[in-house]
Parts: structure tokens; sequence; C-alpha cells
């Protein structure tokens, strides 16, 4: 699930200056919307006005040079272009959830359903009587619209629009300042004071929208995983895709600690950095596969701990 920069979206007028740099720099693709976005290129000195049938080829671009990813920062009413599409991740996730020995699983940051989903949908489509339930978990009111709709279709999917973690799982600020300053990723590329108001609109959403985190029997404010766990009584997720907030990783993790399977998108962000070098360390886990230049990175682990 990534985002672009509501921050670098700035909506101008002069359209025809605009225009002609878009056309300049992009000949090959018609522009059909009078409604042009200004986009600011990192400094705030190089403006692209694109229309909407652009926008997703500019994310692309803002992704290649580092300056996308970070989907805490746009608006969360924007339905996003999918980023786990194609390749070996896209792959390996349809394969491990094909598998007969994994029954449940749990995708969080879902958006609206064209991604990783897809994946999990395309692979269970081959296998319609096999016992499966898919959790889908994605905060976003439209995007989970979206996403409730596309799977509609077979009965294993579950959508839920709920958040996987409490306000109050949240790192500190002063923990991502410090990862910031350490130059890991390319979160480092921008200004911290830029990923601060990131980390302040997704804590915001949440306060914003307190639905978003379930209550337990007594009345106590739960994640959006332990609510699943509870009413579905899934003590551990045979698979779990780990895709949500920028800040939230860890914190994802630690609910779903000893699943059988864990898939980490993001591993070259604060996201899922810490996530990775902990599994890498950890004396149950076995990495599968990575690869930590493609998109942000990714990796598989499995836990030794359960049975093939």
């Amino acid at each position: 699930m990534g985002r672009v920069s509501q921050d670098l979206i700035r909506i101008k007028g002069g359209e025809e200056q605009g225009s002609k740099v878009s056309r300049l720099l992009f000949p090959e693709i018609r522009q059909t919307k009078k409604d042009w976005n200004l986009i600011d290129m990192r400094s705030n000195k190089i403006f692209l006005r694109i229309s909407n049938s652009t926008r997703s080829l500019i994310r692309r671009i803002y992704y290649f040079f580092g300056l996308r990813k970070y989907e805490s920062t746009e608006t969360y009413k924007e339905l996003i272009p999918a980023e786990i599409t194609a390749g070996k991740f896209y792959a390996l996730i349809g394969q491990i959830a094909s598998q007969s020995d994994v029954e449940t699983i749990l995708e969080i940051g879902s958006s609206s359903g064209e991604g990783s989903t897809r994946a999990l949908v395309e692979a269970l489509r081959s296998k319609p009587q096999s016992i499966k339930q898919v959790h889908c978990l994605e905060v976003s009111k439209e995007r989970h619209e979206k996403l409730a709709s596309y799977l509609k279709v077979d009965s294993r999917f579950y959508p839920h629009r709920m958040s996987s973690v409490k306000a109050s799982d949240f790192p500190p600020f002063e923990e991502i300042e410090l990862f910031h300053s350490k130059g890991h990723t390319k979160i480092s590329r921008i200004h911290i004071d830029t990923v601060k108001s990131w980390y302040k609109k997704d804590l915001q959403y949440l306060y914003d929208n307190p639905k978003l985190t379930p209550q337990s029997d007594r009345g106590n404010l739960i994640t959006g995983i332990d609510w699943i766990k509870n009413i579905y009584r899934i003590p551990i997720f045979d698979f779990v895709i780990i895709d949500g907030g920028e800040f939230t990783g860890m914190a994802e993790y630690e609910y779903l600690q000893n699943s059988k399977y864990i898939a980490l998108d993001d591993t070259n962000s604060f996201k899922n950095w810490q996530v990775r070098e902990y599994l890498l360390q950890h004396k149950s886990y076995i990495l599968v596969d990575e690869d930590i230049q493609e998109r942000n990175g990714w990796a598989i682990f499995f836990n030794t701990l359960h049975k093939i």
C-alpha cells in the first residue's frame, strides 16, 4: 500500500505554463483533465503540471528516486495505484497462500485490493474448495469500500475497516528522528519536518476516526489484529503480510509473533527495516527470499517451529 505525499501536491493556477512542461516531459500521454495538479518534486523548485492520466506515471518516477513511498503522507480519501502487481514477491505471495498448510491469512494495508490482495485472490481462485480465511485490513473509508466490492465474489475473504494498531502503539517520534539521522533508507532523503508532518497525520486520522480502533468485551481499546483473532478464534496466523503505515511495522509484528509465514513489504524503509533486522537474527525464523532493491525492498520469513 503506497501513497505519494499530499505535502508534495499543490493546486495552482497558471495552466498554460504547467501544461507546456508536462507535454515536454510526457509527449506520449494525452492529457484529458482540466483540473491540473502541480507536483513539487523534493525542494519546491521543480513543478510539473499533470493530469489524472499521468499521475500514476509520476508516482512511479517519484518512487524510482526514493521520493514516493511514504504512504502516511497522502490524504486517506484518495485511491492509489497498487505497487505489488507483478514480480517475484507477487508470485511468492500467491504460492504461499495456495499451500495446503496455510489456512488463515492476514493482510495489513490492503488498500483498494489491486496489489497483494489480487495476488491472494488469483491464487485461491484455482482452489475454490480450499478452506481458507483471508482477513484484509484497511483504514481508508474510500479504499475499503472498493476493497469490499472487489472481494464480495469470494466468501473466504473478509475486508475489515480497522486499524492494525492503536495510537499508543506508534513509536515515539524521537525514535524516527534517530533512524532518519542514520541514513539507513530513502526516508532520510526527506526533510525531517516533512516526515514529522506525516507522522502527525497518521495519528490524527486515528483520533478523528475512533471506530477504527475496536473495543474488547470489557470495553478496552484493542487492535484490529487482536479483534480478528478473538472473533474468528485464530491464535496464530499461518501467513501475514505486513504492509501498513510507514511508522507501525514493528508494532504490527509484535501482535503477530510466531506466525508461520511473514511477508514484509518496504524493508528498505522505516516501516519494516527493524522487523527484517530482528527476524534475520531470530533463532526460529529463516529467510525464504528477499530483494532489498525492488521498490522499497521486501522479504519473506518462515517460522521453523511450524510444520510445512
